[in-house]
Formats: C-alpha cells, structure tokens, sequence
C-alpha cells in the first residue's frame, strides 16, 4: 500500500480509491484478515492515552557510515557496449541543430564571438557547461554555420573552468543563382 500511495502514476485521490477497491475486492473474496507479512497498523490496542500516543519529536540517531563501496571489475566487451549506448542516446539528444540554436543566441548579428563576449553567467553553473563542451565539440561541424578558430592568449575563466581563448566565426552560406529563382 505504501508504494502504490508514492508512486507517480495518476493522482492520489485515484490511487487511495484503487487500493480501496482492491481491499474490498479481497473482502468478497473472504479475506477477512490482512496477510501476516503486512504491517498492522497498531500492534497493542491502546485505552488510555501514553506517553507514544501523542506527537512525539524525532529523537537523534547515530551518525550514519556507510559502507564501503566496491566497484566490480567490467568485461571490456560490457563497457564498451555500455559506451555505445551511451554515444548513441547522447547522439539522439544532442545534435548540431540544437548546438547551433543555442549558439546563434549570442551572435546578435556579428559575424565573430570571442569566447570573452558570452555574457558571464552562461556557463556559470555546472548544468550548462556541456552547452560549451558541444559548441567547441561541433566547432567545425558541417551541419553548423559557424566555425571555430583558435586564438593565442591566457586561459579564459568561465564559470568553474578555464578556457583557452577561441572565437566563433560565423559561416554564410552561398546561394547558387539557380535556386534563387
């Protein structure tokens, strides 16, 4: 009954309603009694009011010390499937068009974006750093239209990390003269 109650699915007034619907089901059935394994919800009846019969404050616990965690050793065929796994759901979630509309936010009509020009607090949390892990990954990608070109100078700080300077050059694409028509 507890996980049905947590769980997700619809809302709660429809899961308390199914469990109903199920205890009564098992009621028509004959089952008169909860099965033994399920929790009562008062062991000894209670006649007169205790010192546990009201609100009680959470008492301190022990510290809590986990125990040690032992990584197994993988097959080398299981991790590199594993890999594979992940570059192919990485590859459906990210693509070069969502790298490209999150690039074009920034060029605001300039042909070049030094890496100095994002406005600070775009990789400032550790959340959007991939975001700047694809635009240089898909720098000089064919589907994107901008180019990466790197630039000499000190590491520049963004966010939690630094970065070697490079800027973003915008790519035109030509229209032949017999697709315009």
């Amino acid at each position: 009954m507890r996980y049905q109650l947590v769980s997700a699915d619809g809302s709660f007034k429809d899961r308390l309603a199914y469990l109903a619907q199920q205890l009564a089901q098992l009621q028509s059935e004959g089952e008169t009694w909860l099965p033994d394994e399920m929790p009562a919800f008062q062991v000894t009846p209670i006649e007169q009011p205790d010192k546990n019969s009201f609100y009680t404050p959470p008492m301190q616990r022990t510290p809590f010390t986990p125990q040690p965690v032992i990584a197994p050793v993988l097959d080398p065929a299981v991790v590199h499937s594993l890999q594979a796994a992940t570059l192919q759901g990485m590859s459906k979630v990210i693509t070069p068009t969502k790298v490209q509309h999150f690039v074009n936010k920034f060029f605001n009509g300039s042909n070049t974006l030094h890496i100095s020009d994002f406005p600070p607090d775009t990789f400032a949390c550790d959340t959007d750093l991939p975001w700047l892990i694809y635009t240089i990954a898909y720098g000089n990608h064919p589907e994107v239209n901008y180019a990466l070109e790197a630039l000499p100078g000190e590491p520049v700080a963004l966010g939690p990390v630094r970065v070697m300077p490079f800027q973003l050059i915008k790519k035109y694409q030509v229209m032949r003269e017999d697709t315009q028509q």
